[in-house]
């Protein structure tokens, strides 16, 4: 038995899909897995929860095995250029594959393909063209505020409702709202397989969403996950504050370098949180007392709420390519909420009383 692929492709194949391997106690689960039928080769990978998989050409024979080190195997298939065969054979108990082109031959060994399961296959309910690229970045924008899928899947997915992305995960939320992308019913897919979009590189692709399962689908690579049941009735509307106490614009740049001071002067285990009287941010640790100043570029800044660091740190790195950053505030115990370059951002507040007798700034 023997197939044909072009080297380059199959080895771009390869890469592709390895990005979305993790370490299993089942070998074949922490390999690529190959496949020839139909004169074409699928590569494909999983993470136990979605799937990743490149189709290129080839003729040939159907046949299909594992890579045994896929790492190892990334670094040799670079070295093949032009029409490649692939010929599984076995010797002795060890099951190999011997790849050659005109100047580079070898054999590798490889594991039998017994415990994959096929890529689920689903009857799409809804169709949308998307683009990968953009689609990779408002699902990073936001993918922050979730948690451990373990603790309850939904707090670890990206819920995708009329033209906004939104997640929540108890202690915060982020929407991201973008009209190119305006889906019919609302569903919610996992932030850990949207994030495998990164390796996509046709920026024009599909999205098909069914019952359990959707792929997303652009230049040859696949990726495939399951629906995530949406078993809450928590709603952007009612979640976000419907009254604003005061409103005021800060140096996003300023506020992220004021925090990355309070952290380094900290220990992440020692700070209950930090707290902002008007535009000057206050924390305490174990050795002592820590403040740095923030300008208020706009508006008025009376109201004094305490936030957890590492929450509002990520909120402001996700407010991308905007200079200032809107802050709403109503009171001490009201949440928080942050406007920026088509994000929203809401982070929950923390009592601050042991830091109220810091040392302004």
């Amino acid at each position: 038995m023997k197939s044909k692929v072009d080297a380059e492709a199959f080895a771009a194949a390869v890469k592709a899909v390895s990005n979305i391997l993790k370490k299993t106690r089942i070998p074949q689960f922490g390999e690529v897995r190959v496949q020839f039928a139909d004169d074409g080769c699928r590569v494909s990978a999983t993470d136990l929860s979605s799937w990743l998989s490149a189709d290129i050409d080839a003729r040939g024979d159907e046949f299909s095995f594992v890579f045994r080190n896929t790492r190892k195997m990334l670094r040799t298939l670079r070295h093949f250029h032009g029409e490649l065969t692939v010929e599984p054979f076995t010797e002795g108990n060890d099951r190999k594959v011997y790849l050659h082109t005109g100047d580079m031959a070898g054999e590798f060994p490889v594991l039998e393909d017994d415990a994959h399961e096929p890529i689920p296959r689903f009857e799409p309910l809804h169709r949308y063209a998307v683009d990968t690229a953009a689609l990779y970045r408002r699902a990073q924008s936001v993918a922050y505020a979730t948690r451990s899928p373990s603790q309850r899947p939904l707090y670890g997915g990206v819920r995708f409702q009329d033209k906004r992305l939104w997640c929540v995960d108890g202690y915060r939320m982020a929407i991201h709202e973008d009209a190119a992308l305006n889906v019919a019913e609302r569903f919610v897919l996992p932030a850990s397989a949207l994030k495998q979009l990164r390796v996509f590189r046709a920026a024009e692709g599909e999205l098909l969403v069914g019952a359990k399962h959707a792929s997303i689908t652009a230049g040859g690579l696949t990726l495939t996950c399951d629906v995530i049941e949406w078993d809450d009735d928590l709603k952007i509307e009612t979640a976000l504050p419907k009254t604003i106490g005061e409103s005021y614009r800060v140096s996003r740049k300023q506020y992220l370098d004021a925090l990355n001071y309070l952290a380094d002067c900290t220990n992440a285990k020692e700070v209950n949180g930090v707290l902002f009287d008007g535009g000057c941010l206050l924390a305490r640790g174990r050795h002592g007392k820590f403040a740095a100043k923030v300008d208020i570029a706009e508006g008025t800044a009376t109201v004094r709420y305490g936030f957890d660091l590492a929450y509002m740190k990520q909120a402001l790195e996700q407010l991308k390519d905007v200079e200032y950053v809107r802050i709403d505030a109503i009171s001490d115990i009201s949440p928080v909420v942050l406007h920026g370059g088509g994000v929203t951002a809401m982070v929950l507040p923390v009592r601050m009383s042991a830091t109220r007798d810091a040392k302004a700034a």
